[in-house]
């Protein structure tokens, strides 16, 4: 499929504030739950989340529940972007994460893999950032291998080919207790309109 493009101001103001005060919640509640975030501390803290089974197009009631109005809002505009303008074919959420990272965190060029059964090629992911501030010097962009980069701004929405090989720039930012805030989804399709058969 080759995709990697952006969506910014994704969300309303209002659904954005409420969705980044989720994460912010969800914080010391993760870390608490995450060893392996404690002992390595040079990688992102990631919540571990649910997935989906095939067939699902937004939120399932529990992980609805567990997010609120605002996750909802978020997953199925998601979703209505990944068809009315990306294209894609038939999209499906497979898992909902939350991820964060400051200044002592980094991720090395890596692709993100297959979701279910589905081929490599077939598969997204979609990461929208949720921390209100940002400024160009502090780094932090995806980088793709062919010289992409997306910078995190708040409220922009990143969507990738999971077989695109990336990478994470360094933050750099002066205060210690800044945190780049994500909420990730990964989802399935049929492709892109355009190239299928």
């Amino acid at each position: 499929m080759n995709l990697f493009c952006h969506k910014d101001n994704f969300l309303s103001l209002e659904n954005f504030d409420k969705l980044s005060q989720t994460a912010v919640d969800r914080y010391p509640i993760i870390l608490n739950e995450d060893k392996n975030a404690k002992q390595n501390m040079s990688s992102s803290v990631r919540s571990r989340e649910p997935s989906f089974p095939a067939g699902y197009t937004t939120l399932p009631a529990e992980t609805a529940v567990r997010y609120g109005l605002s996750a909802i809002i978020a997953v199925e505009q998601t979703r209505e972007l990944l068809i009315n303008e990306f294209h894609i074919k038939n999209p499906e959420i497979a898992n909902i994460w939350f991820a964060y990272m400051n200044a002592d965190k980094k991720q090395g060029w890596h692709c993100d893999g297959p979701v279910r059964d589905f081929p490599v090629e077939k598969c997204l992911t979609v990461c929208l950032y949720l921390h209100s501030t940002w400024e160009p010097a502090w780094g932090g962009e995806i980088i793709t291998e062919s010289g992409n980069h997306y910078e995190p701004k708040p409220n922009r929405l990143v969507v990738w080919s999971r077989d695109i090989t990336h990478r994470v720039a360094p933050i750099f930012t002066p205060d210690p207790n800044y945190m780049r805030m994500v909420m990730a989804t990964t989802w399935t399709s049929e492709g892109q309109l355009n190239d299928i058969q």
